[in-house]
């Protein structure tokens, strides 16, 4: 019987499209109010005609109704029509009762934080540095309760697994920051803050903690953001690489590229010099991998088209396969030298620093064996994309993957750059047929489970389901992990 994944972790609603569905193209200031536009450029004249601001036709977000709570039946509108500035000030200014902590908060919600600066923050990505985006985030999250709910509610579900107790809270966390997220996309120049990606972002976060699918919908919103905001130039690099990381892993796992802001801040001058032996800390990969991760992303794409069978579109596959493995190679880590941290879509080549004990030799070597294990598992990948799941690894493929077997020894912990090794576990652990390299995998995966990251474990249950399906001739035609991915209905990233 084929294992099914079902999203029975988070008990939260379907998502709609998070655009604002205008078909009539008319301005938001006659939409509004149901009446007809002439949807003339820049303004329409029926505003100025009424003397009327014309609000224009850019692009809305929306959140849609919320565990049965709409805009106008939320608590935040229920007999008030102040401001949306006078209910955010009463919102911050209600008096909290008890002892407050010295982030002003009550305690439950200051031991969450705590534990998100603490934990979360530091087994979120492979190498802790000193500019950690994630700790960077918490004054905003103090201004912004959205963006601090979104984060509690990462947190309560991320301790109550470590603690193995029911999660009882981070859904009340969650609907707090959807209806204040709503409330926010509501307000245009509010929508546009970075705190307001940042909040979509931790909602996303917090499905792939649970191992549900959910966070497609929110990185769908992801990409609407971007729209609304159109001049990302000045975006936070951490928010850039984030949302690079994310992509990446859809381009590879389900074959989506979401996101075509990603390429083009993958694409920078800053991209392009002294980077050889630079390591980006939230994948823990050589900063020149995550472009050949889309370029890879969008050859598997093609290799599932309607027209895959033709022969011009194979040697196109092909041929892109080669050229895509020659930039693979050469981006290989070297072991004696000494590798900076630099976020992969910086805008200046961001160097960021470490903590001194990061300096030492050890921690150099297994950041480094991090980084070439990726690159070894984007080998793999790219030759099973290009010449399919049936054939006989060559020389240099099965190299890739005994150099993984070699070097997975000297990256032996969970915590740091072992942390964002699922999608290479699963790559290599597709391939492998021997019982102790199999045990050995199983022996990775349990390691990971200390980090209590749903994605994880999908990821151990997706590798489990291919060695059945490769070692039974009933599923000759899906040896695939992608497909044995969809197959069990878990499209996940596994990172």
């Amino acid at each position: 019987m084929a294992v099914t994944l079902h999203d029975h972790r988070s008990a939260g609603p379907v998502l709609p499209d998070m655009e604002a569905s205008n078909s009539k193209g008319s301005c938001w200031t006659c939409l509004s109010q149901d009446i007809s536009c002439d949807s003339a450029l820049p303004h329409c004249k029926n505003c100025e005609s009424n003397h009327k601001k014309c609000t224009g036709y850019g692009v809305r977000l929306q959140w849609g109704p919320v565990y049965g709570i709409t805009r106008t039946n939320s608590p935040q509108y229920k007999n008030s029509r102040t401001s949306r500035t006078s209910r955010m000030q009463n919102t911050r200014h209600t008096p909290l009762y008890g002892s407050l902590s010295t982030f002003s908060l009550l305690p439950v919600d200051n031991r969450l934080l705590q534990h998100f600066l603490r934990h979360i923050s530091t087994i979120a990505l492979a190498i802790d540095y000193t500019e950690n985006g994630y700790r960077m985030l918490t004054p905003m999250a103090l201004e912004e309760p959205a963006l601090l709910n979104a984060i509690l509610a990462v947190a309560a579900a991320h301790l109550s697994k470590w603690q193995q107790v029911e999660d009882t809270e981070s859904h009340k966390y969650l609907r707090r920051a959807l209806v204040q997220l709503q409330e926010v996309l509501g307000d245009p120049e509010s929508a546009v803050k970075e705190s307001t990606l940042g909040t979509i972002l931790f909602l996303a976060s917090y499905e792939v903690f649970n191992g549900t699918n959910k966070w497609k919908q929110h990185f769908k919103a992801v990409g609407g953001w971007l729209k609304l905001k159109s001049d990302t130039t000045n975006l936070s690099s951490f928010l850039k690489t984030w949302i690079c990381m994310i992509d990446t892993q859809a381009a590879l796992n389900i074959g989506q590229c979401s996101i075509p802001e990603v390429e083009e801040w993958l694409n920078t001058e800053a991209e392009q010099r002294n980077n050889q032996h630079a390591i980006d800390p939230l994948l823990g990969c050589s900063r020149k991998l995550p472009k050949l991760m889309l370029e890879a992303g969008r050859i598997y794409r093609l290799s599932k088209s309607e027209n895959s069978d033709q022969l011009e579109v194979q040697c196109d596959i092909r041929k892109k396969g080669e050229a895509l493995k020659t930039k693979i190679c050469s981006a290989v880590m070297d072991f004696q030298s000494s590798p900076t941290l630099s976020v992969s879509c910086g805008r200046e080549g961001l160097i960021a620093t470490t903590p001194s004990y990061q300096t030492q030799p050890d921690f150099i070597r297994r950041i480094c064996a991090a980084a070439e294990i990726f690159r070894y598992a984007l080998l793999v990948y790219v030759y099973r994309v290009v010449n399919g799941y049936r054939a006989i690894l060559d020389m240099e493929t099965q190299f890739a993957v005994d150099e993984v077997y070699r070097l997975l020894p000297f990256v032996p912990d969970a915590i740091g750059p072992g942390a964002n090794l699922g999608w290479a576990l699963v790559v290599v652990g597709s391939e492998t047929d021997s019982p102790e390299l199999r045990q050995y995998i199983r022996c990775r995966w349990h390691g990971l489970k200390i980090l209590e990251l749903n994605n994880n474990e999908s990821g151990e249950i997706l590798t489990e389901e291919v060695w059945r399906r490769r070692d039974s001739l009933q599923y000759e035609d899906h040896l695939s992990w992608q497909d044995v991915m969809q197959d069990i209905g878990s499209e996940q990233i596994l990172v």
